[in-house]
This record gives C-alpha cells, sequence and structure tokens, in this order.
C-alpha cells in the first residue's frame, strides 16, 4: 500500500508541475475584468440613480415654491389664487438657484417644472460613455377658491 501511495503522489506532483499552457492567467484576468465590470455597474448605476433623483427633487422644489405664490391681493377679498407670472418666477428661481437646467411652462391651470442634468460615469468612461443625461419633471395645480 505504500508503494501504491508513492507512485500516486509523485505522479501528482509530476503533473501539479507541468506547465498549463497560460490558462490560469486567462482566467484570472476573466475574472478580474467581470469583477471591475460588476463594480463599474454599481458605482455608476448608483450615481445615475442619484443624479436622477436630485433632477426629480429639484422640479418637485420648484414646483411647490410656485404652488405657494398666492396672489395677496386677491386673498384679501376671501379669494385664494395663485398669481401665475410669480408662481414661474419663483420655480425659475429654483432652478438657477439649484444650477441645474430646465424649464417652467404654464398650461391652464397647471404649471409645468422639468429639469435636465448630466452624470459623468466613474467606470463607464473606460468603454467610451463619458456622459448620461437625467431629467425630471414635477407638476403642480395652481387652484382659486373663492
Amino acid at each position: 500500500m505504500h508503494a501504491r501511495w508513492n507512485r500516486w503522489w509523485r505522479a501528482w506532483r509530476r503533473w501539479s508541475a507541468e506547465d498549463d499552457g497560460g490558462g490560469e492567467v486567462i482566467l484570472s484576468a476573466g475574472l478580474v475584468l467581470a469583477l471591475l465590470v460588476g463594480i463599474g455597474l454599481v458605482v455608476d448605476g448608483g450615481g445615475q440613480l442619484h443624479a436622477q433623483d436630485q433632477a426629480r427633487w429639484t422640479a418637485e422644489q420648484a414646483a411647490r415654491a410656485a404652488g405657494q405664490r398666492i396672489d395677496t391681493g386677491a386673498a384679501t377679498s376671501g379669494t385664494i389664487a395663485v398669481d401665475r407670472h410669480q408662481a414661474k418666477a419663483a420655480a425659475e428661481a429654483v432652478l438657477a438657484e439649484s444650477g441645474m437646467a430646465g424649464g417652467v411652462r404654464v398650461s391652464g391651470d397647471v404649471l409645468t417644472v422639468s429639469t435636465r442634468d448630466s452624470y459623468q460615469p466613474v467606470f463607464l468612461r473606460l468603454i467610451g460613455i463619458r456622459s448620461v443625461g437625467v431629467s425630471g419633471q414635477a407638476q403642480v395645480r395652481l387652484v382659486q377658491t373663492g
């Protein structure tokens, strides 16, 4: 039995000492590349989601600011109304303060705020993706009571 074990051990050492032809190096390089792609997707995907959330949040803040512009002249007479020009100006002021591109549109009794921004990826830049566009939109209804 001892002789059998020695033969097996010598065969194992001969087999493990043989040249693998670079297969392990190729496999390792492939695994490292796959790991970097996975990390890149997580980092840049999260960054893009964060930028998208910021664009949406800015649009919502601008819409809220617009909805709070009550016409004081009408309010003193018992009617609550939103001054459309002040509402649009308030929304544009929020956009300007945030530094985010966008626009404000009033259509009937609905004020719509749209924002646009971009996210500069960290890892996706390695494969040529320099910028990813994000946008946000929010609406507020300009109501009147009386």
